[in-house]
């Protein structure tokens, strides 16, 4: 495969990638095709409460620590952008 043919299937990957719907307090980025899902989870964002019982999330993601937000759409968006780069910078 050249370089173009394994960007573009890369980036066909990347618009696949999918959130659990939530069901439980974590969501779960992945690839719903992988096959081993628990390989093809990218990153996962737990809500949480804290002593006062306000809702945040916090995003757990292996080689980039904690962040915490209120805001789980803008953490989702943040996570899909950043999934993009490192995945198409590795090309």
């Amino acid at each position: 495969m050249t370089k173009s043919e394994i960007k573009t299937c890369i980036k066909r990957e990347l618009s696949e990638m999918l959130w659990t719907d939530g069901s439980t307090d974590i969501y779960y980025y992945y690839h719903p095709t992988g096959s081993n899902r628990r390989i093809s989870i990218k990153c996962a964002i737990k809500k949480i409460s804290d002593l006062s019982g306000r809702v945040f999330f916090r995003v757990f993601w292996d080689g980039f620590g904690l962040v915490k937000s209120r805001d789980l759409d803008s953490l989702k968006k943040d996570v899909e952008q950043l999934v993009r780069v490192r995945r198409l910078r590795g090309v």
